[in-house]
């Protein structure tokens, strides 16, 4: 076992010597895990810490071609590029920067939980406690300011949400075929489950603008730079849409690979080759540029996916959505004809369920009995009066034939 002050002197040594030799480090290079254990060495024992000759490693970008900036080592201030943490979670910001802007994107320190490491979790710890030991700037950081702006009235895609289902839905099968390991885990009847009726998830509704952009501003800038943007996240008014909308502005081919993207994050799928080089891949994000056109969307469903489960579990799913509007709609009217005819057909369609239905229809069946009631007891009510008329209607008539049976007596 290495005496822990030992460790620490191999670990300062250790950064100097790749601060001082300043080697390209990969994502899978055993140099940024090392460098995050070694720099948490000398977080606990800041007297060995040089931090004025630490220097942190960046990524190539932002900007593509002979304009990007390269991968270096820079110092943490200083330097001629600024070295970031990219922890936005939307991972839009990222997307934001340019070269003028004078940021870069850490290649060290940049561990996540989800990584394929047994460490992953120890890791990210490290990370988060080493850039706020560094005070380095975060991106999701209050300071970077991020405002999008759409221009013209919206206009909600009627259908595109089902459509969007159906890719998402998709998307995961193939991930779980994929990945065996984690089809029967985590994404298996929760929430990520986009054909389980009982799951909370959030189908996104698909909203037009003519025109989107997003404004962003780093630490230091004079003015914001607006980028146009094609597809984002957003909220449409709430006369359109009170559910988590996709935004997006032009034609399908302008919006279609940036919506890939959005739709890939939301779906939680892992790319790797065998996957993304498949024609089912392939076939389904092509979904994506038809999600306005009901004709061709249903043609490559139909040419594509003819006898895939996946479909098949989204048609019977719209059939019970359908079944239970009705329903509500005839608990809403209150009319036990229209009622029990839905509530039989909905029944049918939820028998599926885990609980047989009972959570949706149980108001329905509740009510149906007492609009029988109801019917009963005004059928009866009507009965009554009937009775009660024809009595007295017979009353009236039999008392003029005996008045008439009088009057002719006394004529005689």
């Amino acid at each position: 076992r290495i005496p822990f002050v030992s460790l620490r002197k191999a670990s300062n040594s250790f950064l100097r010597h790749v601060c001082d030799t300043e080697p390209i480090v990969h994502r899978s290079s055993p140099i940024r895990t090392a460098f995050s254990f070694a720099l948490k060495q000398l977080m606990d024992m800041p007297s060995l810490m040089e931090k004025e000759k630490l220097k942190l490693f960046v990524k190539r970008g932002p900007g593509s071609g002979s304009k990007a900036l390269p991968a270096r080592w820079l110092p943490i201030t200083g330097g001629p590029a600024q070295p970031v943490l990219d922890d936005d979670k939307s991972r839009a910001r990222s997307s934001l920067l340019s070269p003028e802007m004078g940021i870069q994107l850490l290649g060290i320190l940049n561990h996540t939980e989800n990584e394929d490491d047994p460490r992953a979790r120890i890791l990210a710890a490290i990370d988060r406690s080493a850039v706020a030991y560094l005070k380095a700037l975060r991106l999701s950081d209050k300071r970077f300011v991020v405002k999008t702006r759409a221009s013209g009235s919206p206009k909600l895609v009627e259908g595109a949400s089902t459509k969007l289902r159906l890719v998402l839905a998709l998307l995961l099968a193939m991930n779980n075929e994929n990945r065996p390991e984690i089809s029967s885990s985590s994404n298996t009847g929760t929430a990520r489950d986009f054909l389980d009726p009982s799951a909370a998830v959030n189908i996104p509704e698909l909203v037009k603008y003519e025109g989107i952009s997003r404004q962003f501003q780093a630490p230091g800038m004079d003015s914001a730079v607006s980028t146009k943007l094609y597809a984002v996240w957003g909220r449409a008014p709430k006369h359109i849409s009170t559910k988590r909308c996709i935004l997006a502005s032009g034609d399908a081919d302008d919006y279609a690979i940036e919506l890939e993207q959005l739709v890939l994050n939301h779906s939680g799928v892992r790319l790797n080759p065998s996957l993304a080089s498949s024609k089912e891949y392939r076939a389904t994000l092509r979904l994506l540029s038809h999600l306005e056109s009901n004709t061709s969307f249903t043609k490559f469903v139909a040419r594509d996916f003819a006898d895939n489960e996946v479909v098949e579990r989204l048609k019977k799913l719209i059939s019970r959505d359908k079944a239970i509007e009705a329903l509500r709609q005839a608990e809403k009217k209150r009319d036990a004809k229209a009622l029990r005819s839905a509530l039989m057909e909905a029944e049918e369609a939820c028998d599926d369920d885990p609980d047989g239905g009972d959570a949706i229809l149980q108001s329905a069946r509740e009510l149906l009995p007492d609009l029988e009631d109801e019917i009963r007891l005004r059928k009866e009510a009507e009965e009554k009066k009937k009775a009660a008329e024809e009595a007295e209607e017979a009353a009236r008539l039999a008392a003029i034939q005996e008045e008439k049976e009088a009057f002719e007596i006394w004529k005689e």
